[in-house]
């Protein structure tokens, strides 16, 4: 039963959110007063804010986030909830299911596939895959990027530079990641000039090059 459509108390019923977002809004800004009536249904799904692919991805964010934390306040007042998910293309999949318990019952939307099912499904299984590749990726990376910091405190212990020193000479270390790659910036306190150092496969240092 869509939450447009709540009237009395219903047991046997579940109450979804697949409808225009300002038809829901109110639980968002003020779930408090909609408690007893929703744990008068079976269950509740977790609302679902839109998370269209043209939208922002800030907003993408905030609208995943609005949905987990619905979903949390009606849990923690006693509705039994189910959580519902929704993503916006393959490059929400770093946060679109994030709070969300592996294998647990999860609602998604089927609003206009109605006569595309077979594709539908066949996208759900191609996403989940994705997912799954993704998720190796990103475990890889985090590796890789443990391994870049050992090196750095391998360097503070050999004294090659201070931990103090390291501290004067950068400023910042950005870790970002966009369309899949795994970006870090070392933004340093004054202009230096470049350089590049080379090393080979045991960590000796082959090739320097200065440049103004």
């Amino acid at each position: 039963m869509g939450y447009d459509k709540i009237a009395g108390s219903c047991a046997d019923q579940i109450v979804h959110f697949f409808l225009d977002d300002y038809k829901f809004e109110v639980i968002w800004n003020d779930p408090l007063p909609r408690i007893e009536k929703l744990k008068s249904y079976k269950a509740v799904l977790s609302p679902n804010f839109s998370v269209y692919t043209e939208m922002p991805m800030p907003i993408k964010i905030y609208n995943t986030f609005r949905s987990r934390w619905c979903g949390a306040y009606l849990q923690s007042n006693g509705v039994k909830v189910i959580p519902t998910l929704a993503w916006g293309g393959p490059e929400t999949f770093w946060f679109c299911f994030d709070g969300v318990e592996k294998k647990s019952v999860v609602a998604v939307s089927t609003l206009g596939v109605r006569s595309e099912k077979d594709l539908f499904i066949e996208r759900i299984k191609k996403e989940i895959a994705a997912i799954t590749d993704y998720s190796a990726t990103i475990k890889k990376r985090k590796a890789e990027l443990k391994e870049s910091v050992d090196l750095i405190e391998q360097i503070i212990q050999e004294g090659a530079i201070s931990d103090a020193n390291l501290r004067l000479l950068v400023d910042s270390i950005v870790i970002s990641e966009k369309d899949k790659k795994l970006h870090i910036k070392i933004n340093l306190n004054a202009k230096f000039d470049c350089h590049k150092d080379c090393y080979d496969a045991e960590g000796n240092l082959t090739e320097r090059m200065f440049i103004a």
